[in-house]
């Protein structure tokens, strides 16, 4: 079995998130019981990414109410966080996953084109998006 230490897409996510700053919130890629926030406390985003011979999408949702708590404590205590901006920062942070992952998977000799971050309808949100080979 292979651990979630040796996933491409975790091990980028986990350094993506500690080196902004929120440690280790991820539970294990192999954990069945982690949840999915419901949808009316959820916000997805999604980044598409091709090259020659690969494309596919990194996608993930989050919780709104604590996502948003991280976001002020990013920001400061006088700014405002409304949806726009969570929307935004989702976005970003997925963007800067899927990025990371590339490298991680594939190395530096595939040039990837990567599609700015789309925000995905909660209700949209079925949580498998595949990589796929042309």
């Amino acid at each position: 079995m292979i651990s979630s230490e040796q996933v491409p897409l975790f091990k980028a996510a986990k350094y993506v998130l500690e080196s902004w700053g929120l440690g280790p919130i991820l539970p294990p890629a192999d954990d069945a019981a982690a949840e999915t926030p419901p949808a009316d406390d959820s916000i997805a985003a999604e980044v598409k990414f091709s090259s020659s011979t690969i494309y596919g999408s990194v996608a993930g949702l989050v919780s709104k109410t604590q996502f948003e708590k991280i976001v002020q404590e990013m920001i400061g205590p006088d700014e405002i966080v409304d949806v726009t901006l969570l929307k935004d920062a989702v976005g970003e942070l997925i963007n800067t996953i899927a990025g990371n992952y590339l490298t991680e998977a594939f190395g530096s000799k595939i040039q990837f084109e990567l599609a700015p971050p789309r925000n995905i309808p909660p209700e949209e949100w079925n949580g498998s998006r595949r990589c796929s080979a042309a």
